[in-house]
């Protein structure tokens, strides 16, 4: 920091004195402004990645705007896209569903007589630079929807595959909201063709995955209301969470006591589209509550199978964790990522679809899916004894 110049003093000043103070003072101006701009282009930085991290979910082809309703404006410079013929944009619509996506225009005072209106307000900024909009969100019950006013126009973006795959936003009769998505026929090519693409890849990507001897691999059989569903496996990450991944092996093989096992839990908690939570009140299997893995924190939680430790806060996991049916980027930092599904993992899908049209879309304390039993194919390289011991909480 720079000090104040000390107050004028009666003294004589010839005048090849006079002229160097506003010369240095002048370049202590310019050093301060330097590094001041410099600060701030590293903090503008250091912002964008942390959106491009925390938000990965919501980037669309390059372009990035406002997050979905409810969340921090984000304004960051939109890259260009290739010209779409907006005569050859079709709206598709869907009633009873909300989509979500970064915001371009908000819904407080932006009404619309119809979903059709809305559409074509979102159609007529498709191609606006920084508010080009895909995706819309229309109230249509004149109570309002969710605190929202009737006929909320929101404009949105979001991909292709993000609205029509992922699921993200919610879907059931209880929803008052109509969404729709523009796209021409030549993008739904392309999407389809893409999507064959992401799928080979995927399937091999899993394939990997589960062939690697290193890493737990372990099962867990799912029934639905009696019925069996069949057997899911996982794969469990003890390479960045030792702690998390050793426990649930254990869980799973009943090594510490026969009491202490997931065999028998139900998914009590389950959100449509978001996850399907289990777990048991057992003693840990570790021997007590344990820390968090610090390599499975900065794991994103950026697709569906992935397996999140559930907790009370920091260094407080134990026996519950949550499997993850859509991308959950809210999540990232704050829950432990620890393994993913390698295989079955439509079962939990038809788990998850439980919720749906529920109130808030969420079913909890409810024993309709249960884990009937559970077991190891390969436990992987052993967690070692002072690993679990450090990671103990005090």
């Amino acid at each position: 920091m720079l000090r104040r110049l000390p107050k004028e003093r009666e003294v004589s000043m010839n005048k090849t004195t006079s002229l160097f103070i506003p010369v240095v003072i002048f370049g202590v101006m310019l050093v301060v402004m330097y590094q001041v701009n410099k600060h701030t282009q590293l903090h503008a930085r250091m912002i964008e990645e942390h959106d491009m991290h925390a938000d990965e979910h919501f980037v669309t082809g390059g372009r990035r705007a406002q997050m979905s309703r409810g969340r921090s404006p984000i304004r960051i410079a939109v890259d260009a896209e290739p010209p779409v013929n907006v005569d050859e944009l079709t709206c598709h619509t869907e009633e009873h569903a909300e989509y979500h996506g970064p915001v371009v225009e908000w819904g407080d005072g932006h009404y619309k007589d119809s979903a059709e209106e809305c559409c074509a307000a979102c159609r007529a900024t498709f191609q606006t630079p920084g508010k080009a909009c895909n995706v819309w969100a229309w109230c249509s019950r004149p109570e309002g929807c969710d605190g929202r006013k009737h006929k909320e126009c929101w404009l949105k973006q979001g991909a292709l595959a993000t609205v029509l795959e992922e699921n993200v936003g919610r879907r059931s009769p209880a929803v008052a909201w109509v969404s729709g998505v523009l796209y021409t026929n030549a993008q739904m090519e392309e999407y389809k063709s893409n999507k064959q693409a992401r799928l080979g890849n995927e399937g091999a990507r899993l394939a990997t995955l589960k062939a690697n001897k290193s890493l737990p691999l372990v099962w867990m059989d799912v029934s639905l209301k009696g019925t069996p569903l069949g057997r899911v496996e996982i794969v469990l990450f003890r390479d960045v969470s030792p702690l998390a991944s050793e426990n649930l092996r254990r869980l799973c093989t009943g090594e510490v006591h026969p009491s202490i096992t997931l065999k028998g839990a139900f998914f009590y908690r389950i959100v449509d589209r978001f996850i399907d939570q289990t777990g048991v009140n057992c003693p840990v299997a570790l021997g007590g509550s344990y820390r968090d893995d610090m390599g499975g924190l900065t794991l994103k939680h950026d697709r569906k199978g992935l397996l999140s430790m559930a907790n009370r806060g920091p260094d407080t996991n134990g026996n519950h964790f949550s499997i993850l049916m859509s991308p959950a980027p809210h999540l990232n930092t704050h829950y432990t990522v620890f393994g993913e599904v390698v295989s079955n993992l439509e079962a939990l899908v038809k788990v998850n679809e439980l919720a749906r049209g529920k109130p808030n879309n969420e079913w909890i304390n409810t024993q309709d899916a249960q884990i009937t039993d559970v077991g190891q194919i390969r436990q992987g390289v052993p967690v070692p004894k002072e690993v679990i011991l450090d990671g103990l909480r005090d």
